[in-house]
């Protein structure tokens, strides 16, 4: 299978391309900095909130992976907006006219706003979110359910709620300092 992997030399990213290369998987890397990936193997730089990739790029690809985003650092709004809504849209939709068969967007639990208790909470009870990241994540989120609910190109949302592993940032990085300094 043919891969293309947005971010991919992230903290999500790198295992993922590491994983798809281990099955057998021919992947395509794009990251803004166009660092290499774990293995050495160079990825495509390019700022997806300003450009996008080349068609030719996508053609023959079987599955793009977007996994690229602002997360876990202070920004404007519009920077958010820009990358983890916009760029999102574009991108599904030159996957779509590429014949790409699948998208998946990497979303975030923030997507689904604040909960308004301890339940589990199903679609129907999300709330509006309350910071820029979150809001742009669900933007994109509705942007794609809305545009391609009839594509030909299924599109797949992934809301993880805490990713963990070796040099992890965000909550868990907290976390873990937190548990050094004997809290709680």
């Amino acid at each position: 299978m043919k891969c293309l992997v947005s971010g991919a030399t992230g903290f999500i990213g790198r295992q993922l391309c590491q994983q798809l290369v281990a099955r057998g998987d021919t992947v395509i890397a794009l990251s803004k900095s166009g660092a290499p990936l774990s293995s050495g193997e160079p990825s495509l730089a390019i700022d997806l909130a300003v450009s996008d990739p080349d068609v030719e790029l996508l053609r023959g690809v079987d599955v793009f992976f977007h996994l690229a985003g602002i997360a876990h650092r202070q920004e404007r709004e519009s920077a958010y907006e820009a990358l983890n809504y916009l760029a999102t849209v574009r991108l599904a939709r030159l996957a779509s006219a590429a014949g790409i068969r699948c998208f998946i967007f990497l979303s975030s639990v923030k997507a689904m706003g604040p909960p308004q208790s301890l339940a589990v909470r199903a679609e129907s009870g999300c709330t509006q979110p309350e910071d820029a990241y979150g809001r742009s994540k669900w933007q994109a989120e509705r942007a794609l359910q809305e545009q391609f609910s009839k594509d030909r190109m299924a599109v797949v949302i992934v809301r993880p709620a805490l990713v963990y592993g070796a040099n992890a940032k965000g909550n868990l990085q907290m976390l873990a300092t937190a548990v050094r300094w004997g809290l709680p």
